[in-house]
């Protein structure tokens, strides 16, 4: 019986190592799985903030560049209209005819290269702007990816 009682001790005291070496190892997963949750909200956060600003970055950029593109575009072809017209219309003998002439019948072939030049300025300017647009989304990916950090093994 003595032995029976001992042995069903040590039983005992094995079974309450057991549990609290249980204990320790769920507390570390615990500061382990804490840590980790931490380190992604604040990254998460982090990557959240460059990208609302890079939204905003962007949004500035494109306006800001289509409207100097456009502008340039209206001012080109107006200037270049206007010069036509001038020399045309004003310049020459016969332009009252020709203005009456070109508002029955449109304008000349020719007028059309003025916004096809036009256009083709637009277009590198935008291409500019976009290569800008993404240029930021670029440096804001390597900004994020940068911004999270390496997690190592060790507690």
């Amino acid at each position: 019986m003595a032995m029976l009682s001992m042995r069903s001790g040590s039983k005992g005291k094995v079974k309450s190592r057991q549990l609290e070496a249980k204990k320790r190892e769920e507390e570390e997963r615990k500061k382990v799985a804490d840590k980790i949750q931490g380190i992604y909200a604040e990254t998460r956060k982090r990557v959240e903030d460059k990208l609302s600003n890079l939204d905003k970055e962007v949004n500035a950029n494109f306006d800001r560049g289509e409207k100097a593109a456009r502008e340039h575009f209206e001012n080109y072809v107006d200037r270049r209209m206007a010069d036509y017209k001038f020399n045309r219309y004003l310049k020459r003998f016969g332009g009252p005819l020709l203005w009456a002439k070109d508002k029955l019948f449109g304008l000349p072939e020719e007028v059309n290269r003025f916004y096809e030049e036009g256009r083709d300025r637009y277009l590198r300017e935008m291409d500019v702007v976009l290569t800008g647009v993404a240029n930021s989304a670029n440096r804001c990916t390597w900004a994020c990816a940068a911004s999270a950090p390496a997690i190592s093994a060790s507690p």
